[in-house]
């Protein structure tokens, strides 16, 4: 089974996990996933399991509402623009392959103890976030979200591909549920996509674009923060 519409329809953000270990050829796919992200776009992500300390017993997860977390990728690139949209792209991958491998998970900017996150980090590269993943034991519901007319412009002028790209753009993940991101399409044909600059704009912009590529077939021409 692939990535499909079901697929990402059904991706909720899981916080509770039962505390069970994830199965051996679910852990080879992640540590291939991760490979392939790193060598196509010059990234150094990174999976961790069974690993308690990073979701440890802490303020920082109990506010955050982190149970049982053990398994997580950091996801960790050049601090740059483009490397952060590059990780929210690949990293969002990672999220639907592994719900198609029956895996919750979770895009986890600040509720954990980034000192016991036990990954390489490079000179010019930083650690964006975790993406905790495991088997959920919870059913979040979904998110509100903005319209179509919210975060896109020319939606609903009769490309039908853009329409689907920009409906999925608003089922993805993103920090405080803020949808910062904006999808154009201009009148050559081409698409852009850009967010405002605030804290984790750019890995949010590459989720997103992810969405937006996957369910219209076409590619984002310009990518920028602004």
């Amino acid at each position: 089974m692939a990535i499909n519409f079901d697929v990402i329809a059904a991706r909720r953000s899981v916080r509770r996990y039962v505390p069970r270990t994830i199965d051996a050829e679910a852990v080879a796919r992640l540590r291939a996933l991760t490979a392939e992200a790193n060598a196509g776009a010059g990234l150094a992500l990174q999976l961790v399991t069974d690993e308690p300390d990073a979701f440890g017993k802490s303020f920082l997860a109990h506010y955050g509402h982190f149970k049982n977390v053990r398994n997580y990728i950091a996801v960790v690139a050049p601090d740059t623009d483009e490397g952060g949209i590059a990780a929210g792209y690949q990293g969002e991958r990672i999220v639907l392959e592994a719900k198609v491998l029956g895996l919750d998970s979770c895009w986890v900017g600040l509720t954990f103890k980034r000192g016991k996150v036990p990954v390489d980090i490079a000179p010019g590269m930083k650690l964006y976030a975790l993406i905790a993943v495991g088997y959920g034991a919870e059913s979040p519901k979904p998110h509100k979200s903005k319209r179509p007319a919210d975060v896109s412009e020319g939606y609903g002028e009769g490309n039908e591909a853009f329409d689907r790209g920009v409906d999925c753009a608003l089922m993805a993940p993103t920090a405080l549920n803020r949808q910062n991101f904006r999808f154009v399409l201009c009148r050559d044909g081409a698409v852009t996509a850009t967010a405002k600059r605030r804290a984790y704009a750019a890995l949010d912009l590459g989720i997103a674009v992810f969405h937006y590529e996957f369910a219209s077939g076409l590619k984002v021409s310009r990518l920028s923060i602004s």
